[in-house]
């Protein structure tokens, strides 16, 4: 042990009287920007349950889970995307790939809690303080990662298709 380790404690006292850099309650008063990337909204009525989100998450923090109370028919599978929070990193990629636009992301960004599996939960089934919030992300209009045209599947003729073991169906092309 040094000199200066020992002399260290003392040092702070000439520091005793000024006023503190800090702010008490710094959170208190900051409310997100309108369109901050803060908690994940999803209005459940619209979802139909593709997995599109969960699929280009990248941390594997999306998975698509049967809730209480929704069937799947027709289009909708029954299945909701439950959000992780120990592995999202707010990238809004599921926001943006979300086909029906019905996942958003509130501008909400403070939620403390001792149990970590409160931070595993379905956005819009499992009641939040900031479902009913108007601000946050969601996909700008006009703005769309999917491609709303199908692409033309080429496939054989069905007289040649007969006549030889050929698949039907060529594939897509290179582009």
């Amino acid at each position: 042990m040094s000199i200066k380790d020992v002399i260290a404690p003392f040092a702070v006292w000439k520091r005793v009287f000024e006023k503190p850099w800090t702010v008490k309650k710094p959170i208190d008063d900051r409310p997100g920007a309108d369109r901050y990337r803060g908690f994940h909204k999803n209005d459940s009525e619209a979802c139909i349950g593709c997995g599109t989100c969960e699929s280009i998450c990248q941390n594997a923090a999306i998975d698509m889970v049967s809730v209480d109370g929704v069937q799947g028919d027709g289009g909708d599978s029954g299945l909701r995307p439950r959000i992780d929070y120990g592995r999202c990193c707010w990238c809004a990629l599921c926001v943006d790939i979300c086909t029906t636009g019905s996942l958003t992301m509130s501008n909400q960004y403070v939620w403390t809690d001792t149990d970590p599996e409160v931070y595993r939960f379905v956005p819009g089934h499992d009641g939040k303080s900031w479902d009913d919030s108007q601000t946050g992300y969601s996909r700008p209009e006009g703005y769309s990662l999917l491609k709303d045209e199908r692409v033309n599947m080429p496939a054989l003729d069905v007289d040649e298709g007969l006549k030889s073991f050929v698949e039907m169906i060529k594939g897509y092309s290179a582009e």
